[in-house]
């Protein structure tokens, strides 16, 4: 695939994923073709035919001397399962929660479910959920690290899947997220093959996040530190010591800052590695040397865990890892 129609192709999924999350809804105006071609690195011309494939599969209108919309969706008269999905709030800052949502609305149409999508910022979501809104449901989805907090209040009635979340609430939900071990493994591996003795372990409150900063520590068993991610946005890279984010969004903002303060990219330096990889999906983040999992991909997993509990009455949650890999950026700029 030529890197233009890899661009390309990055647009059309993106704009999918941000109309499968909420971010861009029915009837609603996309941003101007400039801007979309900017963000992409795209031309006008290129841009403007990745937006003509999504109005020929009937997903966005073009409106003469208006500019482009999101189709409204046609009904369903027939669903086999109410599903409650929960979301952070409508923010282009958490893209992969869109892009799995992507992959599980996709799941959800073979198996004839009615999504009922809702929005919640993760302190505000006990105080703003309506149990009323979920009584008649089927099952209920969380989609982020809601189980940072107080999830007690939440219907025990209802099985539940949650993706990028640790706890299983005494066995109400399934989770479904990057596999801590195969990271470790892939950080450490990429550490040793740079020579290095020390590595700083940039962590974040999060239990995801915890978990996988425990397992890099058993697993790199030599020098290591653990430094806050709010502690470590006064620090500097030094040469000769790795450095690895356990949240993506963490290496984002330390990437804007160095970007900022050095006028360089941090991903240049191969010894700053993150997991999670929310930079090779959204257009705004600095690059990054990440270890990732494919976002819809992971929407999917987290479909079919949700289709098992609803089809198999009282089974019990699971914790479900996907494999990641490991993406460096000097491989991507080196391709041709």
């Amino acid at each position: 695939m030529s890197d233009n129609k890899l661009r390309t192709s990055k647009l059309t999924c993106y704009i999918e994923a941000m109309i499968a999350g909420g971010n861009f809804t029915e009837g609603e105006r996309l941003p101007p073709l400039r801007k979309l071609a900017g963000q992409f690195h795209l031309t006008l011309s290129t841009a403007r035919r990745s937006l003509q494939e999504l109005c020929e599969r009937g997903i966005l209108e073009f409106r003469h001397g208006s500019g482009t919309y999101v189709k409204p969706r046609m009904k369903q008269h027939k669903q086999a399962s109410n599903i409650s999905v929960i979301l952070f709030e409508k923010n282009f800052r958490s893209t992969y929660c869109s892009y799995a949502m992507l992959g599980f609305q996709s799941m959800a149409a073979e198996y004839g479910w009615q999504l009922h999508l809702y929005f919640h910022p993760y302190g505000r979501l006990k105080s703003d959920f309506d149990l009323s809104l979920h009584k008649d449901h089927d099952a209920l989805v969380l989609l982020g690290c809601y189980d940072t907090y107080d999830l007690s209040f939440l219907p025990k009635q209802l099985p539940g899947v949650g993706l990028e979340m640790h706890t299983s609430l005494d066995g109400q939900f399934s989770t479904v997220t990057l596999d801590p071990f195969d990271a470790a493994c892939l950080a450490a591996n990429h550490f040793r093959s740079l020579g290095l003795q020390h590595v700083k372990i940039i962590s974040a409150d999060m239990p995801v996040h915890r978990i996988r900063a425990m397992l890099f520590r058993q697993e790199w068993g030599s020098d290591h530190e653990v430094i806050d991610a709010r502690a470590f946005l006064k620090c500097r890279i030094v040469p000769g010591c790795g450095y690895l984010f356990v949240s993506g969004t963490d290496h984002e903002i330390y990437a804007q800052e160095y970007f900022r303060m050095e006028q360089r990219i941090l991903a240049e330096n191969p010894a700053v590695l993150s997991i999670d990889g929310k930079n090779l999906i959204a257009p705004d983040f600095q690059p990054a040397n990440t270890i990732a999992i494919d976002w819809p991909s992971a929407g999917e997993a987290v479909a079919e865990e949700c289709w098992r509990r609803l089809n198999l009455r009282g089974a019990n949650a699971r914790r479900i890892y996907l494999t990641p890999k490991l993406h460096l950026y000097r491989n991507s700029v080196e391709k041709p």
